[in-house]
């Protein structure tokens, strides 16, 4: 049963390593998602070329800078301005008897705003409809 082991790993290392030969895998068809992939880069990256197998005897050649083939320039960045940062928001404590409406009278002109308010802070206020004393939300800028 000792014996029976090794003589299993050696047969099957000679069968995969006969089974796995490059130059099989180098006739395999493409399928269907890879006939895709080949159009769609060739339509989208003009120029470029799929890999090619190297065959072992150009492996032990060395390679020269006129074997290289040049690089083309680096394309030109656009500065694309970057928009400003939002206006941060200003904080307000609550005081005893404030509601949405009063604290959006007093910051935006108008009470009709303090939906604005508390949807910047729904995680500070699960109940509009009762402020507690002291805590502190913040109002965003002006709609």
């Amino acid at each position: 049963m000792k014996r029976i082991f090794p003589m299993v790993g050696i047969a099957l290392a000679f069968v995969i390593l006969q089974g796995c030969g490059t130059a099989e895998l180098e006739r395999t068809p493409y399928g269907q998602d890879e006939v895709r992939w080949e159009g769609f880069i060739k339509s989208n990256y003009t120029g470029w070329d799929s890999p090619q197998s190297v065959p072992p005897s150009a492996m032990d050649e060395p390679l020269s800078s006129a074997d290289l083939p040049a690089l083309p320039p680096l394309p030109e960045i656009s500065t694309v301005p970057v928009p400003p940062p939002p206006a941060p928001a200003e904080t307000y404590t609550v005081s005893k008897g404030d509601t949405l409406w009063s604290i959006s009278k007093k910051f935006y002109g108008k009470g009709g705003n303090w939906q604005v308010i508390l949807d910047a802070n729904k995680d500070k206020l699960p109940d509009p409809n009762k402020l507690k004393a002291g805590t502190v939300i913040s109002i965003p800028p002006k709609p």
